[in-house]
């Protein structure tokens, strides 16, 4: 995420209101959609203490749906703007992937509860 947080802060200089959307807003409608997907799973899985298949689950979401492909989309050409919109966007997606990330918060709690007291709540 570090890395991902310096491309994007690279791009706060470089927005634009005019500039093309592109392919960028399929990304965004994308993202979103993928974020909400990931989001329920994870809570399911949590509900059934499937840590692990949830660690997997936010590892995917972050790694491979938001660094890998999201970013690539939306990443402008060498000395081009970015939409400003798609950029706020960017920025916001940092803040609901970090509002997915307690739940990793979560599993470390989980992990220091004796498994006899995680049965009985």
């Amino acid at each position: 995420m570090w890395n991902a947080l310096k491309l994007v802060k690279i791009w706060e200089g470089k927005q634009n209101e005019k500039a093309p959307e592109g392919s960028a807003a399929f990304a965004v409608q994308w993202f979103e959609n993928r974020l909400a997907e990931a989001s329920l799973e994870v809570e399911k899985l949590f509900k059934d203490f499937k840590l692990s298949e949830a660690l997997k689950t936010l590892y995917s979401l972050i790694w491979d749906d938001f660094c890998s492909w999201y970013l690539e989309w939306v990443k402008p050409a060498p000395d081009q703007p970015i939409n400003a919109g798609v950029y706020q966007k960017t920025v916001m997606f940092f803040v609901k992937t970090d509002a997915v990330a307690p739940s990793l918060h979560a599993v470390h709690h989980r992990r220091n509860i004796p498994r006899a007291a995680r049965a009985a709540g």
